[in-house]
Parts: C-alpha cells; sequence; structure tokens
C-alpha cells in the first residue's frame, strides 16, 4: 500500500524552536528596558535619598544653633531678673520703712491691697521737703532691717518714715509679734527687741547708710548683668563662627549626618554648609544681637545737715560732695570719688563697643535679636549616581540643597515695637511702657523722673507695675508664711563683689526668699521670654564657658531653689499664686509654650501640648527642653524652609515697623 504521507526529516526543512530566535531578540530588548528601569530607579532613590539627607543635616544644624539660641534667651531672661530684683530691692525693700507703704499693712494684716497705684510722685531732690509723696526711695534705718551699723543717737524720730511727703517724722515700729502670731517662740521675739534697739533711733549717719546700701544694690545689679552679658557674648561668637554649644564645628556634625543617611555607595563628590553669618555685612555682624541700655535713677534718704533727723532726698549718681553727706568714716564706706563702689555707682556715658567690658557694666535690662539677621542652616550637597547596567560614559551628577531655621521662641522682648529693615535697633513705642526709656549713652543723662525708676510690667499692658499698691503688699503674704523675722543687711554684705563670683547672696535666709519668690515668672515673662524650667542640665552644663555649677548660670540663687522651676513651685507653697495675685504663673508647666509640630507640614501650638506635660523628665534621666518628655515645650524648635523663602523681599519681620527683607540671604 503507497503511504500518503511521510515526513520530512531533513534538518534544513525542521521547524522546531523557531520561537527561541524571538524570544532571545524579545529579551534583549526587555533586558534593556529592565536596566533603563533599573537604573532610573537607582537615580531617583538616590535623588531622593540625597535630598532627605540634606535636609536631615540642614535640621542637625538648625537644631545646634536652637540649642544656642535657648541658651542666650535663658540667660537674656536671668537679666531680665536682675532688674526686677534692683526694682524690688529699691520700691519695695527699699522704702517699705514709710508709713503709707503698702507692705507694712500687709505685714499686719496678711491681705493684699487693691491693685491702684500707690499716690502720686513729686520729682524734686534738691529740696528737703518737696510737697507731694517722695519717689521711691532707699532708706534701712528702721526696724524692718536688721541694720549691722552702730546705734548712733537716741532721738525719738527716725529718718526713713514719712507722712504726707514729709521726712523726719515720728512713726510706729512694726507690730509686735506677739499681736500677729501667738505661738511665734522666744528666739523669734528675742530678734525683734534687738532689731528694734539697734535702729530705732539711728538718725545720725544714717544718710551714709542708706548711700551704701542703694549703692550696693546698683552696683550689685551691675555686676550681675555683666556676668550674663559675657555668657552671651560668648554663645553669640560660638553661633557666628558656627560652632555648637559644646564648641564643635557644626560643620563636621552636618557632614557626619548627611554622610551616615546616604547610600553606600553614594559618590561625594562636595559637601557645603551654609553658616548664615558668612553672608552678614560686618556693620551688622557687631550688632545684630546687641544690649538694652538705660539709665536707672535710684534715690536714697540722706541727712540735712551732720546731724538729726532731717531727711534729704538725693539721687545716687549726684556728685557725693554736693549732696550733703557728712557722715563719720565716710570714706571706708565708698562715698568718696576714687572709691570702688562709688565709681561703679555713676553710670557710664559714652559710645562703648556694645560688648566691650567697658559696655557691658552699664545698666542693662536685656539684649534685643535684629530679626532682619535670621539664623538659618543651609546644606549644599553633590553626588555621583550609581548605573551598575551602564558603565560606560559619565556618571549622573545629583545635586540637593536644604535649609532649616530655628522657629517658635523668642530670645526676649525688643525695646521698641518696630523694627525698620536695615536698622540697628528697634524703634516706635516701647513694649514695656514701665521701663526706662533706653540709653545710649550719649548726650545729657535722662531726666530724674518717674519713668527712670526701675520698674517692670507684671503682665502685658500693665499701666502700673510696681507702682500698684497690689504688686507692693504681695511679698508681705510671703513673709508672714515665712517667718516675721525682720532683714538682714548683713545678707548684702559680700556685694558687689560677691556677684562677679555668682550669686546675689550665698546665705539661705528670709531676705534671699523674699528675693527669689518675687522674681519667679509673671505673665508678662511668659509672653516675652524663651523660659527653661531646668537650664542647668540642658545648657549650662554642656557649654563649657563657666565652672559646672557655678551659681552666675543659675536665676542668681544657690540654695534649693536655683531653678525657674523651683521658684513658682515655691511661689504656690507661699501664697503668691492665688487666684488673687493673677498675674503669677501658678505652675512650672504654664512654660512649656512654645511650638511644636502637628505633623511634619503643619506648625503649631496644639492645644492638648500647650501649658501641660503629661510626662516628666525623671531626675536622672537624659534633659530635655522644658524638662518634659511628652507635652508641651519651651525654647526653639526646627523646621525646613525653601531658598526662595529666605529671599523674599517683603517678609514680615519688622512688628509694626512693616516688611522687608533678611540681611543675610544665601548666596549674598
Amino acid at each position: 500500500m503507497k503511504r500518503l504521507w511521510t515526513k520530512d526529516r531533513s534538518p534544513c526543512r525542521n521547524q522546531r524552536g523557531q520561537m527561541t530566535i524571538f524570544i532571545v531578540l524579545i529579551f534583549q530588548v526587555l533586558f534593556v528596558f529592565f536596566a533603563m528601569v533599573t537604573n532610573v530607579g537607582l537615580v531617583v532613590h538616590e535623588k531622593i535619598n540625597l535630598q532627605n539627607s540634606a535636609d536631615i543635616a540642614a535640621m542637625y544644624g538648625a537644631q545646634k544653633q536652637a540649642e544656642i539660641l535657648n541658651a542666650i534667651a535663658h540667660t537674656n531672661y536671668q537679666i531680665w531678673q536682675a532688674w526686677k530684683m534692683l526694682a524690688f530691692r529699691v520700691r519695695v525693700l527699699g522704702d517699705f520703712g514709710r508709713t503709707e507703704h503698702p507692705l507694712r499693712a500687709a505685714l499686719q494684716s496678711g491681705s493684699l491691697a487693691p491693685d491702684t497705684e500707690w499716690g502720686d510722685v513729686n520729682f524734686n531732690p534738691a529740696g528737703p521737703n518737696p510737697p507731694g509723696r517722695y519717689p521711691p526711695v532707699v532708706c534701712v534705718n528702721h526696724p524692718g532691717w536688721m541694720s549691722d551699723t552702730p546705734q548712733l543717737d537716741n532721738s525719738s524720730t527716725n529718718i526713713c518714715k514719712s507722712s504726707g511727703g514729709e521726712l523726719g517724722t515720728t512713726i510706729p515700729q512694726l507690730p509686735n509679734v506677739n499681736i500677729i502670731f501667738p505661738p511665734v517662740d522666744a528666739i523669734v521675739k528675742s530678734v525683734f527687741n534687738d532689731l528694734n534697739n539697734q535702729i530705732q533711733d539711728q538718725c545720725e549717719g544714717a544718710g551714709g547708710t542708706n548711700w551704701m546700701a542703694a549703692a550696693k544694690f546698683l552696683v550689685t545689679y551691675r555686676f550681675d548683668v555683666y556676668n550674663k552679658l559675657q555668657r552671651i557674648k560668648q554663645l553669640k561668637e560660638k553661633l557666628e563662627a558656627g560652632l555648637d554649644i559644646e564648641g564643635n564645628p557644626i560643620r563636621e556634625g552636618v557632614e557626619k549626618t548627611l554622610r551616615a543617611n546616604l547610600t553606600g555607595a553614594a559618590q561625594v563628590q562636595n559637601i557645603q554648609w551654609i553658616n548664615p553669618f558668612d553672608n552678614l555685612s560686618p556693620d551688622y555682624k557687631e550688632v545684630w544681637l546687641h544690649p538694652i541700655r538705660v539709665h536707672p535713677a535710684i534715690f536714697f534718704v540722706n541727712q540735712q545737715g551732720s546731724t538729726g533727723c532731717n531727711g534729704r532726698l538725693n539721687a545716687l549718681y549726684q556728685l557725693i560732695p554736693n549732696s550733703g553727706i557728712n557722715v563719720p568714716g565716710g570714706s571706708s564706706r565708698g562715698l568718696t570719688p576714687g572709691h570702688p563702689l562709688y565709681e561703679y555707682s555713676l553710670e557710664r556715658s559714652g559710645s562703648f563697643a556694645p560688648w566691650s567690658d567697658e559696655g557691658l557694666l552699664r545698666s542693662t535690662i536685656g539684649v534685643e535679636k535684629n530679626p532682619w539677621v535670621m539664623i538659618y542652616s543651609g546644606v549644599h550637597v553633590s553626588t555621583r549616581a550609581r548605573k551598575p547596567f551602564f558603565p560606560v560614559g559619565n556618571a549622573h551628577d545629583l545635586r540637593a540643597k536644604s535649609y532649616a531655621q530655628p522657629f517658635g521662641a523668642s530670645i526676649g522682648p525688643w525695646a521698641k515695637a518696630g523694627w525698620v529693615s536695615g536698622a540697628f535697633n528697634s524703634s516706635g513705642e516701647k513694649i514695656d511702657k514701665q521701663t526706662p526709656e533706653p540709653w545710649i549713652g550719649d548726650g545729657a543723662a535722662p531726666p530724674i523722673a518717674e519713668p527712670n525708676v526701675p520698674n517692670f510690667s507684671r503682665y502685658p499692658g500693665d499701666p502700673l507695675g510696681l507702682r500698684s499698691r497690689q504688686a507692693l503688699s504681695e511679698i508681705g503674704i510671703a513673709w508672714r508664711n515665712l517667718s516675721l523675722a525682720p532683714l538682714k543687711l548683713n545678707y548684702y554684705q559680700g556685694q558687689p563683689l560677691g556677684a562677679v563670683n555668682g550669686g546675689l547672696g550665698e546665705s539661705d535666709q528670709l531676705t534671699k526668699r523674699l528675693e527669689a519668690l518675687f522674681v519667679a515668672p509673671n505673665l508678662y515673662d511668659v509672653t516675652y521670654y524663651s523660659i527653661e524650667p531646668n537650664a542647668l542640665k540642658l545648657y549650662n552644663e554642656r557649654d563649657g564657658l563657666v565652672p559646672q555649677n557655678a551659681a552666675n548660670v543659675l536665676p542668681d540663687y544657690s540654695d534649693n531653689r536655683n531653678t525657674i522651676r523651683g521658684q513658682i513651685q515655691d511661689t504656690a507653697l507661699r501664697g503668691l499664686a492665688s487666684g488673687n495675685i493673677p498675674y503669677r504663673i501658678k505652675d512650672w508647666k504654664h512654660l512649656l509654650t512654645s511650638w511644636t509640630a502637628s505633623n511634619p507640614s503643619e506648625y503649631n501650638t496644639p492645644s492638648a501640648r500647650f501649658g501641660t506635660c503629661s510626662s516628666v523628665v525623671a531626675t536622672d534621666g537624659s534633659p530635655t527642653a522644658g524638662d518634659c518628655v511628652a507635652g508641651g515645650r519651651t525654647g526653639y524648635s526646627v523646621k525646613l524652609v525653601s531658598e526662595e523663602y529666605l529671599k523674599l523681599p517683603d517678609l514680615n519681620l519688622g512688628g509694626t515697623a512693616g516688611s522687608g527683607a533678611i540681611l543675610n540671604p544665601p548666596g549674598s
């Protein structure tokens, strides 16, 4: 039978495996696409990684800048506390010898006076008995003070007292402790008896004693502020030099942070950290942060003539030979030109460089920062991307820029409400209307007038400050709650030189406790200052600028209330944080009012964290801004900003003075 079909076994005509050729060709095309996609993916990945790494590095640099700014801010608040202390010593401790002083009534009754102004003021220091009431004066020759001076006569009048504005009238002693506190023990009674015996009738030589107390108040304040300004100066220089708070170059930390976050195979070509002060002209570099100078008017009660109890009002900075002081041994007390206490009690005039020693020894209420000098951290970096499937040809060059800045806190208020772009200082209306007018030191001294007597606001818009009866009487509540013992002049015996070595007093006495309570934060302070509850661990033990635990880096108290947090807690314990004193801060957690991020792109003050802390830093825990682990915070936060933002011509930074461009934009 004939076969109808036969298989052709010729290799040339075999069609099996013909798709393999197409598969091989397609695979090559697919491999090219795969390699292209992989290369592009790696480049995109490295670009994203590079930008993220630059962002992290820029934020690292800004965080190191923020730490220094926070340390400056807290030290600036300590200067403000020193000013408050001076006002307290003059208007409360120095002046409460007058019969009408509200503190005297509070000591007797334990009740606050109303928040109204205490009398009219007539400033005429040349006359012995000008009409009206005298300004706040320093006079410590009365039974409220334990004097370290000898009894000089036995007259029945006291030079510190006033009635209807006249000095030298007979006044009653402080109330007997048996009436106020029946259970007070015999030791306290004995102290009061000794006090009355020592001070009751001291008239001869009283002018010299009062001058010495007033001069020590003022010079101690200046020396203490000098210490704080020296520390701010050193921190300022670190910031300008691109160093962190420990003194390490920020640039090195930025580079290490960047490399640690880059992918391992990235070929880094160049890393540049942008220090904002490199873009600032020398004219502004010296004064972008500068002290606010004032010329305080301090008055004391002098004698009218060499003997007797007729009082005469004198300004502290009037020349002593013309002030009528006639005290045996006056030169040993510093009452003559050439004596250090006398020389330093005079306000220095002239145009001193703002950060020179001569300039730092002038009266200062704080420092103000130029808003047109912006603090920021910039990172420019370039790398070469990997191309594993395309080894020939040039590598892709990748570049990234990132900028971050500290934000959300304050070094302290300006002296005035506006700052014109390009100006060296603020202008317009004073922010705190109770402080003296800023004085640069040139020309005639400011007039002897009420606005130049040390004073401060208790809350924003406060019309009275320490002219308030309530403010003058409140410390009487704490005084009664502590002990109705007298104040002690020997508390200031080591001053003013003691202020150079830190602290305004070293012994644990009633005087010190009352001063610490009075300068604790109030509503005005929280509004305008970034206040760290425990600055010692967070900043002062790390900056290397002063010996560890030195008193002059604290709020000037070297006992267990040496932190702001301790001061606030003590005000509550001593009855000063009640609802009757609304401007007092009642809880240290109310300092936690700085900005935080609700999410990576939104910065605000979340209501759930504002002024609260649900988890406090443990005693042996790592320090954290605000002394709080979970909750609010204090001080500067850090956020990313664009280069375009830093170069905008109409930034609203000048308060009431309007908008403008910053003085140190990138690339300038």
